[in-house]
């Protein structure tokens, strides 16, 4: 049963109870609507990596605002994304990450491969939402 949050005074509900709701709502069994739903959540992810194996102009966005977000450590910058592979995108309810190895030219003429990975926090009552991102030189795709 909803009930008002006692420090909030605003209405909450359980899981359980936001689950029976919502399958209450669209007419179906509460186990047809889960299903459903991290069905969505499996399809978004696989559909997130095959966006960035496929997309090397967004990759390369990536990398650049990650090399470019400290000047004063850059000891190359990535100008053009060979290959991607390895791309890995998780979603759950707080938090989104991402993952990939890609093959690409630098400004100084050199090939590398880089392993790049990023998390995004979305916070809750007590934690402040968060970011944080690496990228790595890797000596191949392994």
């Amino acid at each position: 049963m909803p009930y008002n949050h006692p420090v909030l005074g605003v209405p909450c509900m359980t899981i359980s109870e936001f689950w029976a709701y919502e399958a209450k709502k669209e007419g179906v069994d509460v186990e047809d609507i889960m299903e459903d739903y991290y069905s969505s959540l499996v399809q978004e992810e696989k559909d997130s990596a095959n966006q960035i194996l496929q997309n090397k102009d967004q990759v390369l966005e990536m990398l650049k605002q990650y090399y470019e977000a400290d000047p004063e450590i850059i000891e190359f910058l990535p100008v053009e994304v060979l290959e991607v592979s390895d791309a890995v995108v998780r979603i759950s309810s707080r938090s989104n990450s991402t993952s990939f190895t890609c093959k690409v030219n630098c400004n100084d003429n050199k090939v590398r491969w880089l392993k790049y990975s990023e998390t995004h926090y979305g916070g809750s009552y007590m934690d402040p939402p968060d970011f944080d991102c690496n990228c790595e030189e890797v000596n191949s795709p392994e």
